[in-house]
């Protein structure tokens, strides 16, 4: 389909807007961060009709902690199970603000 150009530098430019905004309201609303180490097991097909019968699953092995190289040296020290992979999770403690209509 033919698109006038001016309306789809438009639409790129309004989505990078919302995009940056969205970005800056994260880091605004973020009190800290924490990492620990992730094992992923892989999902498989046991031979049935749909493509993954067995799901993949992502569980969290190591304590948390403070910094990414604390959550690296863990990793380091240990080895996954048999076809498994180990990777470092980051989480993001983030502050909620709510404005709300409360009768009493």
């Amino acid at each position: 389909m033919v698109q006038e150009k001016d309306a789809a530098k438009k639409r790129v430019e309004a989505r990078r807007a919302f995009a940056e905004a969205r970005r800056a309201d994260l880091e605004r609303r973020t009190i800290k961060f924490r990492w620990a180490v992730n094992e992923h097991t892989p999902g498989y097909n046991t031979g049935g009709y749909y493509d993954t019968d067995v799901k993949a699953v992502d569980r969290i092995v190591s304590p948390y902690f403070d910094t990414e190289a604390e959550a690296e040296e863990w990793m380091g020290r240990h080895e996954p199970d048999k076809g498994n992979t180990l990777s470092v999770v980051r989480q993001r403690l983030l502050k909620r603000e709510w404005t709300e209509w409360v009768s009493y």
